[in-house]
């Protein structure tokens, strides 16, 4: 395996997919085909090969780019990068770049160029990433339903979008039998989502 997948686990998962499948509807059943490519629907095993690819990927960044951590959430992810360094954090950017880029095309997959963002806290580090290709520089975005500026007191559209979200989750959790004070540490330590 190219990217490094422990043949011990992408074997048995690989030999799974290559048995004959055939559909039952009403007591009739078609004619078996064995499965080419892609993931069959309602597959059990689905979410055990997002884990593989997203810990293949999420390793192999941490392993090719320096100062960089990333942490996966299902089929999010947020990465990085901890230098205070102007130059060496947009060149770390454009690495993780680079390195989804060839990722992608290892995997025959298409990133979600919409969802994608680079982002800093940074205004010298926005600066530069907005003269480079990669994908939009953020001036925001949501984390786990969490929106991250750059501030700690964002533009009044920024912070009127974090105070309704967060005044939604509260409203989503109003069935838990909690008091206010615990269902605001509930909503603050989970994924409930903004909207």
């Amino acid at each position: 395996m190219r990217l490094g997948i422990p043949s011990a686990l992408a074997r048995p998962m690989l030999a799974a997919y290559a048995q004959p499948r055939a559909v039952l509807l009403k007591g009739s059943i078609g004619p078996e085909r064995r499965p080419t490519a892609g993931l069959a629907p309602g597959c059990p095993r689905a979410t055990d090969w997002l884990a593989l690819v997203i810990h293949m990927y999420t390793k192999s960044l941490v392993d090719a780019v320096p100062n960089v951590s990333s942490r996966p959430y299902v089929d999010d992810i947020t990465s990085d990068v901890t230098t205070g360094e102007t130059e060496q954090a947009c060149s770390a950017v454009e690495e993780m770049v680079a390195h989804t880029t060839r990722v992608a095309t290892d995997l025959a997959f298409q990133p979600n160029l919409i969802k994608s963002r680079r982002f800093s806290t940074s205004s010298a580090v926005r600066t530069v990433l907005k003269a480079t290709p990669g994908p939009p520089v953020a001036d925001a975005f949501l984390d786990l339903g969490v929106i991250q500026t750059p501030v700690r007191i964002g533009p009044a559209t920024l912070s009127r979008k974090r105070l309704t979200g967060g005044i939604g989750k509260l409203e989503r959790t109003s069935v838990l039998s909690l008091s206010l004070l615990r269902r605001g540490r509930f909503v603050a330590a989970s994924g409930v989502p903004v909207s």
